[in-house]
């Protein structure tokens, strides 16, 4: 397995356009066609709307399409972080509820798996492709905006999410990232828009950067953000008091993860 490819963290992790109709229909396709199927997901998550699992290219995601999604809706891939049993779309389903920001928010949540639970996040990653096809996906089960898609991501999860940003930003409008700092070259098709989301007490992926816990580079918070900063997107970094290697939560941290999320993700477009 490559250096590049991340196994380090706590669990704390291409062609568009047709996404489906622009009428705001879902895309007509038989049973037997469609990449996706009923899913039973984790007791007391995705009980407001269709949860599917769907395969595409040999690889595994979830797929969240609320009640309240519209057409066409926007569409949020969230990667999980790696290392350890819970480093699955499951694990970071159960931890963030996205799903109901979902339900909230009216866009379809998409949770990629990673092959052996891990992200390869350097330069040229299959992972960028897959991501791509997940989309495509998506816009098969319910019609998606293809100026509104957007990923985030934890640890591990959180470079992939950046390797999106700066070798598909053709498809990817903007990524909001719990974590993990950009790291490797970037010279995106366009300037997205980048929330980097940061806890003051992450003792795993620290501010000052260093190595990660399996030894591949972790640079220091300020100068990857300055990386963004200098191609020109809307940018923007939010460090969290106390905040540890986690998704956060206003009930356990005081700090409601997922409505900064989307409040910074949605006025977004490609």
């Amino acid at each position: 397995m490559p250096a590049r490819r991340l196994l380090c963290a706590l669990v704390c992790g291409a062609a568009l356009a047709g996404c489906g109709g622009d009428d705001g229909r879902e895309p007509e396709r038989t049973a037997a066609a469609r990449p996706c199927g009923a899913f039973e997901p984790p007791a007391g998550t995705m009980g407001g709307g269709r949860a599917l699992e769907c395969r595409v290219d040999g690889r595994r995601f979830l797929l969240y399409v609320p009640a309240s999604a519209a057409g066409p809706a926007p569409l949020l891939l969230a990667l999980h972080g790696v290392g350890g049993p819970a480093a699955t779309p499951e694990a970071t389903l159960e931890a963030s509820r996205l799903d109901a920001a979902a339900e909230e928010h009216g866009f379809v949540l998409a949770l990629p798996e990673g092959e052996d639970g891990t992200w390869d996040d350097g330069p040229g990653s299959p992972d960028v492709a897959f991501a791509g096809a997940v989309i495509d996906a998506a816009g098969e089960e319910h019609a998606i905006d293809p100026d509104r898609v957007y990923a985030t991501g934890w640890s591990g999860g959180g470079f992939m999410a950046h390797r999106l940003a700066c070798d598909a930003a053709d498809r990817i409008a903007a990524i909001a990232v719990l974590h993990a700092p950009l790291r490797g070259p970037c010279a995106p098709a366009r300037p997205p828009d980048v929330l980097q989301l940061a806890g003051e007490a992450d003792d795993v992926l620290p501010d000052a950067g260093g190595t990660t816990p399996d030894g591949t580079s972790l640079p220091p918070l300020r100068k990857a953000m300055r990386r963004w900063e200098a191609l020109g997107g809307r940018v923007k970094l939010v460090e969290v008091p106390d905040g540890a290697h986690a998704w956060w939560t206003e009930e356990a941290d005081g700090f409601e993860a997922n409505a900064r999320i989307w409040a910074f993700l949605a006025p977004a477009r490609r």
